[in-house]
């Protein structure tokens, strides 16, 4: 029977890496192709909407929402939209989307930051929580083991006893019947001795 509860796993990353990474890799993987065939501004449409989306969760404190919005807006700002042929054309009206684009990307890789900070308190108060709840359950568990202990002992005890008193009575029968005289006392602290070696 251990002493001490066991230990909580432990990582070598932030707490909330697992979940970070999970978030990634079911969330954010697929960049889209764009096609030269459609307006810059049809894309440009489609970021902000993705935006839109990341600036609502975090408003709401929708931490794994506002994470996979803001990383799909990221690799689009900076991965998707640059391969669009407008992307760097010196006209002003496309000069503005993109200057307004790559400062709303700094804002959101900011704000990104700011997510794995909360996910990572967060992710310290539900391992808290579990952690709170292992210690619980094993100490429920070492008190079971115990009473079970205790009762097995009590049943062992109880045995041994009813064990010897029917011992006795053989033992008093048999000397009844020989004609013998029966020695109370020293039964008696046989009879002690037996009960009280019980395991």
């Amino acid at each position: 029977m251990g002493k001490h509860p066991p230990p909580a796993p432990s990582t070598t990353h932030g707490p909330s890496h697992a979940r970070r990474e999970r978030l990634k890799q079911t969330e954010c993987q697929t960049i889209p192709t764009l096609s030269n065939l459609f307006p810059i501004e049809r894309y440009y449409d489609a970021a902000y909407k993705v935006l839109e989306a990341h600036d609502a969760a975090m408003e709401a404190h929708r931490l794994d929402d506002a994470y996979v919005y803001g990383k799909r807006f990221g690799n689009f700002a900076s991965k998707a939209l640059p391969t669009h042929d407008y992307y760097r054309s010196p006209q002003p009206k496309y000069q503005r989307l993109r200057i307004k684009c790559e400062t709303d990307l700094g804002r959101v890789i900011d704000q990104l930051e700011k997510v794995a900070a909360l996910m990572d308190v967060e992710e310290r108060e539900r391992q808290k929580r579990e952690e709170e709840e292992r210690k619980r359950r094993w100490q429920a568990e070492q008190a079971r083991r115990k009473e079970e202990e205790a009762r097995r002992r009590a049943a062992e005890a109880e045995r041994r006893k009813r064990a010897a008193i029917l011992a006795h009575a053989e033992a008093r029968r048999r000397a009844e019947e020989a004609g013998e005289e029966y020695d109370e006392a020293a039964a008696a602290a046989t009879s002690s001795s037996d009960v009280g070696s019980a395991p």
